[in-house]
């Protein structure tokens, strides 16, 4: 199998999710480590980036690695666009995951394998509403993304219960992505970049309409016919992460910086050079060297 990794530096060096002094060392080993487990097992990864973004990952011994140089004028509140300038030139038979997504043990391969035989579409697990809306700091954050964008398209107008949760709000999470249909996959592509240039002039602060525009309008793609499979069943239940653990797969999301010295621990395992240099990264260095971009 070939795995691709995708990465835009221009949001992570603009603070739009974090401290970068804080997250970019988690950012390293959560690449690294995702990588190092791919090769593990036998597989091959590639890795898409802009300019300074593969001189921050170059470390990695990526099997082959590809500049994107579309994206340096694009809004910083679009972080997902880089995983569809890698879409377009990636084959069906490629498989795009996050840096944070980890297949840790041959089953989870073996799993990816046997479901892209048989969908159109192979993804992470399927995201329901309870979930994505778990606290009032969630439903605050989509119903001020969903104010904005209502202003542009009926698609961002969701309905609503009488608690005001925002219902509709439910979808696939797309950290593993394995199409098996091209005009499923140039539908979406298509989708993406016509919302993204319609609420391209919108500051979105700190909240990330990517989730929507990428997530919600493939739950939408998937419902006109086309076959899907998660890799986990029934998310987010008790027997769903029993079986995550049991194949070993492992996306860590929001939880990336909580969950960073066991990911560190891992890379130590897997490559101790690649642990080594992030332990030795110089964040001051790159800091001044990138302080005006």
């Amino acid at each position: 199998m070939t795995f691709v990794h995708s990465f835009w530096s221009k949001p992570l060096l603009n603070n739009k999710f974090n401290d970068i002094q804080t997250i970019l060392p988690v950012v390293l080993t959560d690449y690294a480590v995702s990588a190092s487990f791919i090769h593990k097992y036998g597989h091959s990864i590639k890795l898409y980036a802009d300019k300074i973004g593969i001189e921050l990952l170059k470390f990695i011994p990526y099997d082959e690695i590809i500049e994107v140089n579309t994206l340096d004028d694009e809004s910083i509140h679009f972080a997902a666009q880089i995983k569809f300038e890698a879409l377009k030139k990636m084959s069906l038979d490629e498989i795009l995951i996050d840096g944070d997504l980890f297949m840790r043990l041959p089953e989870a391969f073996d799993r990816l394998n046997e479901l892209g035989k048989n969908n159109d579409f192979v993804y992470s697990m399927f995201e329901p509403n309870n979930f994505i809306l778990s606290s009032n700091q969630q439903i605050n954050k989509y119903q001020s993304m969903s104010d904005i964008m209502k202003r542009y398209s009926a698609e961002f107008i969701p309905p609503y219960r009488l608690d005001r949760t925002l219902y509709a709000y439910q979808w696939p999470n797309t950290s593993l992505m394995l199409f098996n249909n091209q005009q499923l996959k140039d539908e979406y592509i298509r989708q993406y970049e016509y919302y993204k240039k319609l609420l391209s002039n919108e500051d979105f602060g700190v909240c990330w309409p990517d989730i929507i525009i990428e997530q919600r309008h493939m739950h939408k793609l998937l419902n006109t016919g086309y076959t899907s499979a998660p890799m986990i069943d029934d998310f987010p239940s008790y027997e769903s992460n029993k079986y995550a653990l049991k194949i070993g797969f492992t996306h860590l999301g929001y939880a990336k910086i909580y969950f960073n010295e066991t990911a560190s621990e891992w890379l130590k395992t897997l490559n101790y050079k690649l642990y080594t240099y992030i332990k030795e990264f110089d964040i001051k260095k790159l800091l001044y060297r990138y302080i005006d971009i």
